[in-house]
């Protein structure tokens, strides 16, 4: 017998499988063993009609450890459409000129690397924030600016560069003392949009 996975592949039915996943939402092996020992077909059967299969067995026997079972199936379909996602966007941004960001360089290799983060990161940040946000966030109900950032740093943070001269300041690094030439006012205001460049997102 054999299992049509969701990309169309086919492998031979493993009951072990059936035994690992409900042992994973059960935190149970002994459930997870008599669970995949009272699962059978007779006939070639796809992931979801086995899925189903377990439901129906946990609902008839274990309804608390159903409930966590269709949370861990809800959680490995989310990470599979986020990959497929995921790879769909990297082709189109391979295949286009980025044109949306006005801080990086139409077309060039950095851009393109950047914009293939930044793809990561925003489904990587949906796929964590409340989901009720995330949904309306993809119904465009609301919309998230720069959630390839969300919860990394700050955005549009305003450096007030003439009291950090004055007062002297930490990059994180070091402390700088109070610049007492022209010069290295000038130098230590370039370190000081450097490094919010470097930490930060956003106009500054």
């Amino acid at each position: 017998m054999t299992v049509t996975k969701h990309d169309g592949r086919k492998e031979p039915f493993k009951k072990e499988k059936i035994e690992n996943a409900v042992t994973k939402a059960a935190k149970n092996a002994d459930i997870g063993k008599e669970i995949a020992d009272e699962i059978s077909f007779d006939k070639d059967v796809t992931v979801d009609e086995i899925h189903d299969a377990v439901e129906k067995k946990l609902m008839e026997k274990y309804p608390d450890v159903a409930k966590a079972y269709i949370l861990y199936r809800q959680k490995r379909t989310d990470y599979r459409e986020y990959g497929s996602d995921l790879n769909k966007e990297i082709a189109r941004l391979y295949s286009t000129i980025n044109t949306d960001n006005a801080n990086a360089a139409n077309g060039s290799a950095a851009s393109k690397m950047y914009s293939v983060a930044e793809a990561a990161t925003k489904r990587y940040n949906l796929a964590r924030m409340n989901p009720r946000y995330a949904e309306n966030h993809k119904l465009g109900r609301i919309y998230i600016h720069d959630n390839g950032y969300f919860g990394i740093t700050f955005n549009c943070f305003f450096n007030p560069i003439g009291k950090m001269l004055k007062d002297g300041f930490s990059n994180g690094v070091g402390s700088i003392r109070t610049p007492k030439r022209i010069g290295s006012a000038t130098a230590l205001a370039c370190i000081i949009l450097q490094s919010s460049q470097n930490s930060m997102f956003g106009g500054r």
